[in-house]
């Protein structure tokens, strides 16, 4: 299955890094053109809200960062009501 650009979002333009939201698996076939450092969330059926990292030259070269950041989320409610800070810490070293 071909990736389908779906929209995309600036993160560094001039770098050519941004975040995409797509359908298809960018891991696969032709895999899918973008700047290390871009992040690729699918929006296809069964695989919604997957996400990637571009962590290579090639057009395959993605990295899949679920289900790690899935299962994060759903402990969150629990976790933040023990230890905000420690949330708060971890999400933004996650997301850098």
């Amino acid at each position: 299955m071909a990736v389908t650009e779906v929209r995309r979002d600036p993160i560094e333009p001039a770098s050519g890094v941004w975040r995409f939201v797509v359908s298809g698996d960018p891991t696969t076939g032709t895999g899918f053109s973008a700047g290390i450092g871009s992040i690729i969330t699918r929006d296809d059926t069964g695989s919604v809200g997957y996400m990637y990292s571009k962590t290579g030259a090639g057009d395959t070269a993605w990295t899949q960062l679920t289900p790690a950041i899935p299962n994060l989320i759903a402990g969150l409610p629990d976790i933040a009501l023990r230890h905000p800070a420690d949330v708060a810490f971890k999400l933004t070293a996650l997301l850098q």
